[in-house]
């Protein structure tokens, strides 16, 4: 439900079912991530680094606690910190898909696109292997400015159903495409009475 909210833009409802849901596990890493993530939808990368900081002092091995770090850190301009960050991550997950697009997200944003360009020929290369959504190819191009290729790779994402098309339209690093009619036609919104935000 808190996910559900978060792809309306109803942050406070989203927090509220959260924190019901931490009530009743307290030791939930998952919620933990569900916090961080629905802040960093919001642009509210502070609270997303400090919760996804708190989980890692928790269990230090939870892959998506430095997803969150690392993607809230690109937005805030702590690009260093943000590859140092996912390249940890990749450590405890050698291979993951999620974590070299985070990693191509940041090398790019940080101007590092022979990096970035480098994080892509991975992901070719374990396409070739077994399954690699077409988002996290979209998204790494996405954050190198290369538009044509982005669109290609989320169009192929649309034809694969990829679920995270339902925070496309909030997800801070779509704004680079954002004013591109072509992104209009990748998201279509939610009537107007459900995305008003209640508190």
């Amino acid at each position: 439900m808190a996910e559900y909210f978060a792809t309306l833009g109803r942050t406070e409802q989203a927090i509220a079912q959260l924190r019901v849901a931490q009530e009743l596990d307290p030791l939930s890493l998952v919620v933990r991530a569900a916090r961080a993530a629905v802040y960093y939808l919001a642009r509210d990368y502070d609270r997303s680094i400090e919760e996804s900081k708190q989980t890692l002092k928790i269990d230090s091995t939870f892959v998506l606690a430095y997803l969150n770090l690392g993607r809230a850190c690109v937005q805030k301009r702590r690009y260093r910190e943000a590859v140092i960050t996912l390249k940890a991550a990749l450590e405890l997950a050698p291979g993951a898909s999620a974590v070299l697009m985070g990693l191509g997200r940041a090398y790019a944003a940080y101007g590092k696109i022979a990096e970035a360009r480098n994080v892509i020929k991975t992901l070719q290369r374990l396409n070739r292997l077994s399954y690699i959504p077409a988002f996290h190819f979209a998204a790494v191009y996405a954050a190198m400015g290369d538009h044509e290729s982005t669109f290609a790779w989320l169009t192929k994402a649309r034809e694969e159903r990829c679920d995270y098309f339902a925070y496309l339209d909030r997800e801070p690093g779509s704004d680079s495409i954002r004013h591109d009619a072509r992104f209009a036609s990748l998201t279509p919104r939610a009537p107007e009475h459900l995305t008003q935000q209640r508190i």
